[in-house]
């Protein structure tokens, strides 16, 4: 067992390594005679323990008779321990806390461990909590894959460093304030965090309304009008639509004949004004059906996990506005839909079905991963005159939500925005130069708002300096050492003589065999009475 090279490790004066089954019972025995059959007791499953924070739900009842055989019985102050993968791995473990008649009752998935006399059950917790005690267990599971246990035997024999009884207190004490201090501070990051998100949708917010670049339109006045950017945006899609047009009749070896194939061209509908906000100057509203030449449904082939072959985007695939392209599915590279269910870099992607909540997420193909497709769940916009990042902020800002939530069709849960309500979905679209400049007035609001949860330091920091202040705890550096405290090989002692005589008990009864079936008593030998003359 790897942590048993602890033992004999420096420790400082008055401390002693000793094995876990040396200071607690692991997995005692306990009677509940003294608990009415009648009882409502305390219930605990294993989803009602915290992972490291120690927390745990006693609020839970069940009639005794439903739980006094096939679970595990705990009393106030042990401490319980998962024994089961994953979630011993992801630290569930808590002190049982005052329950009626002191015994609660749970998962058969815990290990207990009960301290004994002269050893604080905060100080059994503390230890057990440590990612280095914590890996030693992982290392000695058994079992199949996925049902994996701790046995009994390593916690049982597991090395723990002991400290004198009331340096224990002192160090839990310690431990409890610093942990505090953690806590606080993790809060206030929380806070943090959701100051960003409110952050964020205030920004994206100002940038569609045209107030993020109020100042920069003073400066920086236009000389189109909205209604002649329009006209621009129509032409330029109609120019790409008879591009695309080429493109495809050009793939299957064909060259147009004459103007007929241009007739098939269909012009967009007008978006619905009446209602919707004045916008700036040089704005203009317009719907996603004027502003997009393509708007596509991915592929509904069935994708797999193998590769080599063409990643696939799927709605896991949009995370807050942005691609995340990790857990990709993929297509053989000579799927019959390509190429043209290829993304190109500047496609946006809308995801058409997902929960209510969820629907709606939109991010831009910046062509990270080439070459990229995208399945049945998402549709592929392909825009002219407007910046691909401005729409994906619209979409993703406080009205596409909004907008998102008064169309969508609700299914057995999913939703679902179609493409034909896509497409009559009005926009504020600025001018070109303004978009460039609210892209990067965006881009560097969210940079400065980031950058305190991107550094890794300010959270996964919190856990490494909580698991520091732990191995400075049992290696006795965290308090002050008091040479009047007791020894610990004092309580050792003191614990194991209390053992031994509470087992001396057991082994009288052991020694005694019951009677063999059928077996003849046993005759008293004669013995000659003393004082009774012949």
């Amino acid at each position: 067992m790897a942590g048993r090279a602890q033992i004999g490790a420096g420790l400082p004066s008055g401390w002693a390594w000793t094995h876990i089954e040396e200071i607690c019972d692991v997995n005692p025995q306990t009677n509940i005679d003294n608990v009415p059959s009648t009882s409502r007791v305390a219930f605990v499953p294993m989803a009602a323990v915290g992972e490291l924070s120690g927390q745990i739900n006693v609020e839970a009842r069940r009639p005794l008779s439903a739980v006094a055989k096939g679970f595990t019985r705990f009393l106030t102050g042990d401490v319980i321990f998962a024994k089961i993968t994953p979630c011993m791995e992801n630290g569930k473990i808590a002190i049982v806390p005052a329950v009626p008649f002191a015994i609660a009752f749970g998962s058969t998935e815990f290990h207990v461990l009960r301290p004994r006399q002269g050893v604080d059950s905060r100080y059994v917790f503390y230890y057990l909590i440590q990612d280095r005690f914590r890996s030693d267990a992982r290392r000695s599971m058994t079992g199949a894959v996925g049902q994996q246990r701790v046995p009994t035997s390593f916690v049982k024999l597991a090395p723990m460093p002991i400290a004198p009884t009331r340096n224990q207190k002192r160090i839990v004490a310690k431990i409890d304030e610093l942990f505090g201090e953690i806590e606080a501070g993790e809060q206030e990051l929380e806070k943090a965090r959701e100051g960003l998100e409110a952050y964020r949708r205030s920004l994206l917010k100002a940038a569609v309304t045209g107030e993020l670049t109020r100042d920069w339109r003073a400066k920086n006045p236009q000389k189109e009008t909205g209604a002649d950017f329009l006209t621009r945006i129509l032409d330029a899609r109609h120019a790409a639509w008879e591009k695309r047009e080429i493109a495809k009749l050009e793939a299957k070896g064909q060259k147009p004949k004459d103007d007929a194939w241009k007739r098939r061209y269909v012009q967009p509908q007008q978006p619905d004004t009446s209602g919707l906000p004045e916008l700036p100057q040089g704005w203009v509203w317009a719907s996603v059906d004027q502003i997009a030449y393509l708007i596509q449904y991915g592929s509904s082939e069935k994708c797999g996990a193998d590769h080599p072959g063409v990643p696939v985007l799927r709605m896991a695939n949009l995370q807050d506005g942005e691609l995340d392209y990790s857990n990709l599915k993929y297509l053989p590279r000579n799927h019959p839909e390509f190429p043209d269910l290829l993304l190109e870099g500047g496609d946006v992607v809308f995801n058409r079905t997902n929960s209510a909540e969820l629907v709606g997420k939109t991010a831009v193909y910046d062509g990270a991963i080439s070459p990229c497709s995208f399945a049945s769940y998402l549709i592929r916009l392909k825009l002219c005159g407007v910046r691909p990042k401005y729409f994906s902020y619209f979409l993703n800002s406080v009205f596409g939500r909004a907008w998102v939530r008064s169309v969508k069709s609700q299914q057995v849960g999913q939703a679902n925005v179609s493409g034909g309500k896509l497409k009559s979905l009005c926009v504020p679209i600025p001018p070109e130069r303004e978009q460039d400049e609210i892209i990067r007035a965006v881009e560097n609001g969210f940079e400065a708002a980031q950058e305190i949860f991107r550094n890794e330091s300010t959270w996964g920091m919190i856990e490494r300096f909580r698991q520091s202040i732990l191995t400075t705890a049992f290696s006795g550096q965290l308090v002050p050492q008091d040479p009047s405290d007791e020894p610990a090989s004092v309580l050792l002692e003191r614990l194991r003589a209390a053992k031994a005589v509470s087992a001396e008990p057991k082994r009288r009864a052991a020694k005694k065999s019951p009677p063999r079936r059928n077996a003849r008593p046993k005759q008293p030998r004669s013995k000659p009475l003393e004082g009774i003359a012949k």
